[in-house]
C-alpha cells in the first residue's frame, strides 16, 4: 500500500489516536486499582508456581500470562524489572490489546455502515472516559474485548461466506478469551442460538450452518477445556457449573448449607472438605459432595421475608435492569439515550428477525444474551459494574449513529437538516467526554502510592505491613496483610490505617510521622515494638 494511502487510511488515524490517548493516560495515572495489584501479584507467582497460583487466585490466568510476556519483552530490551517498569510493561500490554481491539471494532462497524460511520463509531468508543482509563491500567477488560472482537469479526465474515476457517479462527479467539474472562467465549453461545433459530428457515443450508457451529464449538472447547477442567467449574470465579472429583468420580458440587451464616467456616481451596450446616457451626461430612461457601458480603444473613410472597424474587430482574440503565448513564452519559433507543428498536424488530441482515441478527442475539448474563449476575451477586457492561456498550456503538438520527427525528427535524443536527448532538456528547477523559485516573488515591513509596524507603526489607488498602503494601514492596477487624500483629509489624478510621491500637504501637503533609493528613502509620503478639480491634 502506498505511504499516502496508508497515512490517510482510517485505521492509521484510529491507531495514532488510541496510542496518543493511552500514553497520556499512562503518564497521568496517579495510582493503580486494587484489581491491578491482584493481576500484578498473580503474574509474579505465575512465573514461579503456575499451578498453585492458578488454584489460589480468584482471577483468571490469561491476562497475567500476557503481563509475563510483556515483562519478558521489556527484559530483553535491557530494562531492569523494578516495580515501576513492571507496571509500565503491563500497561503497555493492555494498551496494545486496546489498539488491536479498536482496529477490529472498526472492521466490525464496517459490516453495519460505510467507512465514515464506522470511523465515527470507533472514535467515540475510544473517547469513553472510563474505558480509556481501563485501557491504560493493569486490567483485563481490553485484552478480553480484543479476543471478543476477533471472534465476532470472524463469525460475521464466516456467516457471509460460509467459510469453516473463519469459524475455526472464531473458536480459537473464544477459547483464548475464556482464559482471560470466561464470559469472553459468549459468541460460541450466540452462534449456537443463531444456528438454532435458522434451523427452521428454508433458505438456510442447515448442514453447512451446523458444521460451522461444530467447528467453532470444538475449537473453543479444545482451548478452554484444560483450564475449565483444572479449576473444576464452568465459571470458576462465580462458582457456577462447579464440578469436582469425589471418591474418584465426577460429581456436582452442591451447597449442603443453605444459610451461609457467620458461623460457617471458610473453605480451604487447597484441601476441600465437605460441610453441612449444623446448629452452631458447619460440621464436615464424609463421602458426599463438596460445598463451597459464598461471599458473606453479598448475601443477607438469614433474611426475614416480608410483604407479598415471591415479590422480592420477581423484582430482582427489574432491579437489575434499572441498575444496568444507571451504569449505562454513568458510563457514556448523553449517548445513553440514543443507544438505549436503538437497542430497544432493534429488539422490537425481533418479530421480523429473519428479514434482518445477518450482522443485525447476530448482534441482536448477542445483546439479548449479554443482557441476560448481566441480569443473572446482579440477581446472584447483587452488583454490576461498568466493566461488566463494557462489551454490550462498545459493540452497541455499531448502531449509535442510527440511534442519533432517530433521536433527532423525534424532535421534528426535517430530513434535509438531519446530518447537520446529528453532528451538533454528536459534538455536545463529545464535549461532555473530554473533561473526564483528560482527568488523571484515581487522582484521589495518589496518596496511597506516596505512602507506599515512603514505606519502601524508610522501613526494613523484612518488615511486615498491616494495611487498610493493598495498594499501600504493593507500592511499599513489603510483605503485607489486610488490616481486618481483628489483626494479630507481631514485632516489626507496621500498621497503616486511614486517618478517619476508629481503631483501638496496641499499647506498644508508636506513631510514625512521614514529614509529608499530604500523607500525614490522610494516613496514620504506627510501628509495633513488642516481642509478643498484639491485637488491634476495630470499632464501628
Amino acid at each position: 500500500m502506498p505511504i499516502k494511502k496508508l497515512i490517510r487510511h482510517p485505521l492509521t488515524f484510529l491507531i495514532v489516536l488510541c496510542l496518543g490517548i493511552g500514553i497520556y493516560k499512562i503518564a497521568m495515572l496517579a495510582c493503580v486499582s486494587n484489581d491491578s495489584v491482584t493481576f500484578m501479584q498473580f503474574a509474579q507467582e505465575l512465573k514461579t508456581t503456575p499451578g498453585s497460583s492458578i488454584r489460589s487466585f480468584d482471577q483468571h490466568p490469561g491476562y497475567p500470562a500476557i503481563i509475563c510476556a510483556s515483562e519478558w519483552v521489556f527484559g530483553k530490551m535491557g530494562y531492569d524489572r523494578t516495580l515501576e517498569q513492571r507496571i509500565i510493561a503491563a500497561q503497555i500490554a493492555t494498551l496494545m490489546c486496546r489498539a488491536i481491539a479498536i482496529c477490529f471494532l472498526y472492521t466490525i462497524f464496517r459490516f453495519f455502515g460505510n467507512k465514515k460511520t464506522a470511523l465515527v463509531a470507533a472514535t467515540l468508543v475510544m473517547l469513553i472516559p472510563v474505558y480509556a482509563n481501563n485501557g491504560s491500567e493493569v486490567l483485563s477488560d481490553w485484552p478480553n474485548l480484543m479476543l471478543m472482537t476477533i471472534a465476532l469479526f470472524f463469525c460475521l465474515r464466516g456467516l457471509r461466506s460460509v467459510n469453516h476457517l473463519c469459524f475455526l479462527a472464531a473458536g480459537l479467539a473464544s477459547g483464548a478469551a475464556y482464559w482471560i474472562r470466561p464470559e469472553g467465549a459468549v459468541f460460541v453461545g450466540v452462534m449456537g442460538i443463531y444456528a438454532l433459530v435458522h434451523t427452521f428457515s428454508r433458505s438456510t443450508n442447515k448442514f453447512q450452518l451446523w458444521t460451522c457451529l461444530g467447528t467453532m464449538v470444538v475449537t473453543a472447547a479444545l482451548i478452554a477445556g484444560p483450564y475449565m477442567h483444572y479449576k473444576g467449574a464452568l465459571f470458576p470465579k462465580k462458582k457456577v457449573g462447579t464440578f469436582s472429583r469425589v471418591n474418584g468420580t465426577q460429581a456436582s458440587c452442591l451447597r449442603l448449607c443453605g444459610d451461609d451464616g457467620l458461623g460457617c467456616p471458610a473453605c480451604d481451596r487447597s484441601t476441600p472438605t465437605v460441610l453441612q450446616h449444623g446448629s452452631e457451626a458447619c460440621v464436615p461430612l464424609k463421602n458426599t459432595f463438596l460445598r463451597e461457601r459464598l461471599p458473606i458480603k453479598n448475601i443477607s444473613q438469614h433474611p426475614i421475608q416480608a410483604g407479598i410472597p415471591g415479590f422480592s424474587i420477581a423484582a430482582r430482574p427489574v432491579k437489575a435492569i434499572l441498575h444496568f440503565v444507571e451504569k449505562l448513564f454513568n458510563t457514556i452519559f448523553g449517548f445513553s439515550i440514543p443507544l438505549l433507543g436503538i437497542l430497544l428498536y432493534k429488539m422490537k424488530r425481533f418479530r421480523r428477525f429473519r428479514r434482518l441482515r445477518r450482522q443485525d441478527q447476530f448482534l441482536i442475539l448477542f445483546t439479548g444474551l449479554w443482557l441476560g448474563l448481566m441480569v443473572w449476575l446482579h440477581c446472584k451477586t447483587g452488583y454490576m459494574s461498568h466493566r461488566h457492561i463494557m462489551p454490550l456498550v462498545v459493540l452497541g456503538f455499531a448502531w449509535i449513529l442510527k440511534g442519533l438520527h432517530g433521536l433527532v427525528l423525534v424532535f421534528g427535524t426535517k430530513r434535509m437538516h438531519l446530518h447537520r443536527n446529528t453532528a451538533v448532538l454528536l459534538g455536545i456528547c463529545i464535549a461532555i467526554f473530554v473533561p473526564k477523559l483528560i482527568r488523571p485516573a484515581h487522582a484521589d488515591k495518589a496518596v496511597y502510592k506516596q505512602a507506599g513509596l515512603w514505606l519502601r524507603d524508610n522501613t526494613p526489607a523484612e518488615s511486615t505491613l498491616a494495611v487498610f488498602d493493598g495498594r499501600v503494601g504493593f507500592y511499599a514492596e513489603r510483605a503485607y496483610q489486610p488490616l481486618n477487624r481483628t489483626a494479630t500483629l507481631k514485632q516489626g509489624y507496621v500498621i497503616i490505617k486511614a486517618a478517619d478510621e476508629s481503631v483501638v491500637l496496641p499499647e506498644t504501637a508508636l506513631p510514625i510521622a512521614t514529614g509529608q503533609a499530604n500523607i500525614d493528613k490522610v494516613i496514620r502509620i504506627y510501628a509495633v515494638g513488642t516481642g509478643k503478639d498484639e491485637t488491634a480491634d476495630f470499632t464501628d
